[in-house]
């Protein structure tokens, strides 16, 4: 401070000096260093701080110094000061041990912090240590997600904030899923009366909400309106001339009240006319009407007010049904996994290895979480619920590898002897279909898969039937298949594998389906598909679809499909838009076709006019028609042969 070449450095080090004594406890030094400060008459929001300090160490208790505080917060010039102030204020009631008050000053101290974001974050960071010790996990995560991006990463315990932001983050993220997919899989069975009231009762409830939105904007306007017509009179009547506008305080009412009556209480924030917040990039921005920067139109949207909306996610076919219970048992795992090695919580762990093991406990990983559950008892020293998990682990699982593991001391050496044999019949089964020999490849490789069960060659297994039922099975039961791999190895070779494949087969799906590929699809007859087919035949209100590659002219084709229906259909009220599929196939739908037999009519003359596929190949597209209840199941479904056999079977085209 002596040496101190600048004035602004001497207040510097002095402030510092004042802090620095106040942390190790000197708090009588650190009240004259403050004092100092003041003394030197620095800028407001250091000697804002000092003050406030300085009241935090004065003789002043409880109440007192509260109140000293309370008051600072009332006067205007303070406004951009009140987070600290209100920081400190949650401090004092922490220490008198006023928990619910402290947390109401902390909000509030995040809620008025604009300019120091560091300060929001402290303040988020007490409440995310507060949550946290109570192992309320899912607030706490909320108020460390908003700490980690708030703070600078130059502050002292921002590792420690991230690392807890990010596994609270995974917590939280696998709750959720949980969640979501039991919902849906609870929509999914309900019978379609009760499902469709439900859809409708949410549809209903959405629409009242937005009436009483635009009862509450009307009024709000209606007032707005009032307050002008009040202040154009008290212009009027009022002599304020020669002032800038932004100095006439009856101009400046009037002039917001007019604003208000045109938008509305808008919040101030970039780009607040939008609805859509996003600011655009320059690529983005395109002319109405001119389509998007790819030459394609924007995307359609379903509405949250239409029944698709609602029924596109859920799980109707077997296949969804069972990656939806797969996204389960991963997330209940992953949830029990960071209570037990993150959150080192043996109560919460524990209840959720339970519930994981009651839900699935025919299966493989009930097993493993009774060993799991085992382990962390042993390790908390917890030995009644250590005998309990292992007793029932041995009892109700005696074929597991964890249940040989603690009953059999030789069984790592028998581990090793299965891993041999596992290895012999892979090789056997890979020569088998190198040489053509499918189906005793196959063969080979479920005797495998059952005897090499959680081991690392489970996933070799798994890829080589994958590639025997390239050729062998329906195109749905192959990408099931690598569907299944990617997502339960997806850090194997195997698994990473199956992830490229199946984006490949994706992206030639429609070739595939017309037969140009070297993968021999089994056929299969109508009769089979329709006994297991998710699809029911109606006679209600149809569209016609048309899936074609994204790589397509798409706009070209829907002119086209447009101009078809000018000419043939013309007294119709039939729309024509598009929306994803696939990260590589596009929809094309035609909406507005009454019935079944005006779709048939439809399908068929549009099949015969080639002006409508101008530009296309015979392979690179399919069309069909399809009843609006249909539609939904199709697209929660997304197996383009499933739906395609039902049509062929159902609908009379030749």
């Amino acid at each position: 401070i002596e040496l101190a070449p600048k004035r602004n450095d001497k207040i510097r080090y002095t402030y510092i000096l004042a802090q620095t004594l106040q942390q190790v406890g000197k708090n009588g030094e650190a009240l004259v260093a403050y004092q100092k400060v003041l003394r030197l008459n620095p800028a407001y929001d250091m000697a804002f701080s000092a003050r406030i300090q300085m009241i935090a160490l004065s003789q002043k208790q409880g109440d007192e110094l509260k109140r000293e505080l309370i008051k600072l917060s009332k006067d205007a010039k303070n406004a951009d000061y009140l987070d600290q102030l209100y920081f400190t204020l949650g401090n004092l009631e922490k220490k008198d041990g006023n928990i619910d008050k402290a947390i109401e000053y902390y909000t509030l101290s995040a809620k008025y912090s604009k300019s120091n974001s560091n300060q929001k974050g402290m303040s988020y960071l007490v409440l995310a240590d507060y949550y946290f010790s109570k192992n309320d996990y899912t607030r706490a995560q909320a108020y460390y997600d908003s700490s980690y991006n708030s703070l600078d990463n130059t502050y002292p315990e921002f590792e420690r904030i991230e690392q807890k932001a990010k596994y609270l983050n995974s917590l939280v993220e696998n709750i959720t899923t949980i969640k979501t997919e039991d919902s849906l899989l609870r929509v999914a069975a309900m019978p379609k009366e009760e499902r469709d009231a439900l859809i409708k009762a949410i549809i209903a409830n959405i629409e009242v909400e937005e009436q009483r939105a635009r009862a509450m904007e009307q009024e709000e306007r209606n007032q707005s309106l009032l307050y002008q017509q009040t202040q154009r009179y008290r212009t009027e009547n009022t002599q304020e001339g020669g002032k800038w506008y932004f100095y006439n305080q009856a101009s400046l009412s009037y002039g917001q009240s007019e604003f208000q009556m045109k938008w509305g209480k808008r919040k101030l924030e970039d780009n607040w006319r939008r609805k859509n917040k996003r600011v655009l990039s320059s690529d983005e921005v395109t002319v109405a009407g001119t389509g998007n920067a790819s030459g394609q139109e924007p995307q359609k949207q379903l509405s949250p007010k239409t029944p698709e909306y609602y029924l596109v996610n859920l799980p109707f076919s077997d296949s969804l049904k069972q990656l939806s219970v797969e996204k389960i048992k991963n997330a209940m795992l992953r949830v029990a996994e960071i209570y037990e090695v993150n959150l080192s919580d043996y109560n919460e762990a524990k209840a959720a290895y339970l519930k994981l093991a009651q839900r699935f406990a025919e299966q493989d990983i009930a097993a493993n979480a009774y060993y799991r559950l085992y382990r962390m008892a042993s390790q908390y020293n917890r030995q009644d619920d250590a005998a309990l998990f292992r007793s029932t682990l041995i009892t109700n699982y005696p074929k597991s590898p964890y249940a040989i593991l603690l009953s059999n001391p030789a069984y790592f050496e028998q581990l090793s002897k299965q891993q041999n044999e596992g290895e012999a019949l892979y090789q056997k089964a890979y020569e088998f279909y190198t040489k053509g020999q499918l189906s005793e490849a196959l063969s080979i490789v479920q005797g495998g898969l059952a005897k090499t069960k959680n081991t690392p060659l489970e996933p070799k297994f798994m890829l080589l039937e994958a590639l025997c039922q390239a050729k062998t099975a329906e195109l749905k039961v192959f990408k099931t298949s690598l569907s299944n791999l990617a997502a339960n190895f997806p850090k194997t070779e195997e698994g990473q594998l199956a992830e490229v494949m199946l984006k490949q087969v994706e992206q030639r799906e429609l070739q595939l389906i017309s037969g140009q590929t070297d993968l021999d699809i089994a056929p299969v007859t109508p009769q089979t598909e329709i006994q297991a087919s998710i699809y029911s035949a109606t006679d209600g209100e149809h569209m016609f679809v048309m899936l074609v590659p994204k790589r397509s002219n798409i706009n070209q084709t829907k002119f086209n499909i447009i101009s078809f229906n000018v000419d043939e259909f013309l007294d119709a009220d039939l729309n024509v838009a598009n929306q994803p599929f696939t990260d590589y196939i596009e929809m094309i739908t035609c909406t507005g076709l009454k019935d079944k037999q005006t779709a048939i009519k439809y399908f068929k003359m549009i099949s015969k006019e080639p002006k409508v596929f101008a530009g296309l190949k015979p392979t690179d597209y399919q069309m069909f028609v399809i009843s609006i209840d249909n539609f939904a199941r199709f697209l929660s479904d997304k197996s383009i042969p499933d739906y395609l056999n039902f049509f062929k079977a159902n609908y009379k085209t030749e």
